[in-house]
């Protein structure tokens, strides 16, 4: 029996500072007239039965999405694993959850990806449950493109109250697997992290 949408629980994360571009807010950057985060959006809904944006700051800018925002938790250390951390407490708050649950997390700034990742990690994950599959792309480990099982749960609490803040950090701590997939493009999993990320961006979405 393999995953259903009402099984999956979809979080993008915007939550981080955009420290390396003054601190701007990189998911609503503009790219080929839709902003970093749409392209994303626009991919992944199709998979899950809700979906929310992890956001701490410009609340009304992320409003206009029209779908829920989800902060990070009070004191909680900066950093992904917080966002990760809400979606999952937020699970928790449900009724009638369709068990087996799972979270499906995709970062903000990082707009372009196959489409068949995220069928494929829901398949890998239907084919040997695991507390999180996470992607490989081109020998690079991608931590934010992952699946979650809502059974690791308590775990990550824990991490998070113990200061860890990005899943790189906890993977050791969880039974995970990694998904290998092919870039089909030069703009897969291109992080805009930088002003020369963001024009290198514009240039191979113009030339497609």
């Amino acid at each position: 029996m393999s995953i259903n949408r009402n099984q999956v629980t979809g979080l993008l994360l915007a939550g981080g500072k955009g420290s390396r571009m003054k601190f701007t807010d990189k998911p609503l950057i503009e790219l080929g007239n839709k902003p970093l985060i749409q392209w994303a959006l626009l991919e992944a809904r199709q998979h899950t039965r809700k979906f929310f944006i992890n956001v701490n700051r410009n609340f009304e800018k992320y409003r206009r999405f029209g779908l829920p925002l989800l902060p990070d938790l009070p004191n909680a250390p900066a950093g992904p694993l917080a966002g990760i951390h809400s979606g999952m407490e937020f699970i928790a708050t449900e009724k009638n959850l369709y068990l087996p649950h799972f979270l499906l997390c995709l970062p903000g700034d990082v707009p372009f990806f196959p489409k068949e990742l995220i069928p494929n990690l829901l398949v890998e994950m239907d084919k040997e449950p695991c507390d999180a599959i996470f992607t490989r792309a081109g020998g690079q480990i991608e931590p934010l493109f992952s699946l979650w099982s809502y059974t690791a749960r308590t775990r990550i609490s824990n991490a998070v109250a113990e200061g860890l803040h990005g899943p790189r950090q906890i993977f050791p701590l969880l039974n995970t697997r990694e998904l290998l997939i092919d870039n089909n493009s030069h703009l897969d999993f291109l992080n805009i992290n930088t002003i020369r990320d963001l024009t290198l961006a514009k240039k191979l979405l113009k030339a497609q």
